[in-house]
């Protein structure tokens, strides 16, 4: 027990030593960019789970840098108990938009960080150049109220995400407007992604200014895929630069959802991880709400400080992300 304490410690050591390096605009993520094939049946599934901080566009125009071209396509804001959400439904098949679905399905396709002003994002795009890395788009999206600007990196197939970055400060006002509060008092956690191997995906995240992944195997007990007891294994990764740690997990003895969701959508984002502070409630709300658990489990020593149970909800039909829940032991 004693051996296991000094490297926990040794891992977060490392960890804070490592973020201290990373910069700053990557220690906070500034939005999602989350492309869906139906946006009302994402949002409205959503709502279902209790997120009613939502903000829907009439159609919107993108316009693309890349080819000069413009299309149309339907557009909302979010806001999931901290986690900030921009939903895309492209209306035209000739976009970066429209080339994620088809080849991914539903997901995430970009994890966005702020940056103070155009400048500093030049110099981004800049340093990151130097390192081989090349814009894959701009993109500008005309609201009624104005224009938003993203700059969208090419990483997906080394990093497993598109490396978005922004300085708008409409995005921002449209954000500003969105609260955290939900029906069931859940609080954003962790962005988690499902890979097959984090040497290579963190070789090149390293490589770009961020820290290490830093994987190992975790001792699960109680576990259940699809309503069925089995011994599934994963490892662990963690990215723990940011206010909001990232998750990886690399599958190791199947059947689970997080093989289930390569096998569908590829490699990349998987799941929205959210503290809870009790179970019973929040799991009620999900039963009459027709939303089950497709897996979950438990770690530590039942009932003991440094244990806790996770629970996967079947949200993939939802725009292709899995909601977890948190539950963490406390003593009284």
């Amino acid at each position: 027990m004693k051996n296991a304490f000094f490297i926990i410690l040794i891992f977060f050591s490392i960890q804070e030593v490592a973020a201290q390096t990373v910069p700053d605009q990557y220690k906070n993520v500034d939005q999602l960019i989350w492309v869906v094939n139906n946006l009302d049946r994402t949002i409205n599934g959503w709502k279902n789970f209790g997120f009613d901080e939502v903000t829907k566009f009439d159609t919107v125009s993108v316009h693309s840098g890349n080819d000069k071209a413009s299309f149309k396509a339907l557009c909302a804001k979010a806001n999931l108990g901290g986690a900030q959400i921009t939903w895309i439904q492209p209306l035209d098949q000739n976009s970066i938009f429209a080339e994620f679905l088809k080849e991914y399905g539903d997901g995430v396709m970009s994890i966005v960080h702020r940056l103070n002003g155009q400048y500093e994002l030049n110099r981004e795009i800049s340093r990151l150049n130097v390192l081989g890395v090349s814009k894959l788009d701009e993109i500008t999206i005309t609201t009624s109220k104005g224009v938003i600007y993203y700059v969208f990196l090419d990483t997906y197939q080394k990093g497993k995400y598109v490396l978005g970055l922004s300085c708008n400060e409409l995005d921002q006002n449209y954000f500003s407007l969105l609260s955290n509060e939900n029906s069931n008092n859940l609080v954003l956690s962790q962005y988690a992604f499902a890979i097959e191997d984090e040497t290579q995906i963190s070789n090149y995240w390293h490589k770009l200014g961020l820290p290490r992944i830093t994987s190992s195997p975790i001792s699960l007990r109680k576990t259940v895929y699809h309503n069925e007891r089995t011994d599934f294994k994963v490892n662990l990764g963690w990215q723990l630069h940011g206010a909001i740690p990232y998750e990886w997990v690399i599958p190791k003895k199947l059947p689970t959802i997080h093989m289930d969701h390569i096998q569908k959508h590829g490699e990349g984002f998987h799941h929205l991880g959210f503290d809870i502070k009790e179970i019973e409630p929040v799991l009620r709300y999900f039963k009459k709400q027709e939303i089950d658990i497709i897996s979950e489990g438990a770690w530590g020593d039942e009932n003991k400080p440094g244990s806790g149970e996770f629970m996967y909800m079947d949200t993939d039909k939802y725009g292709g992300v899995i909601l977890e829940l948190i539950w963490k032991y406390k003593e009284n």
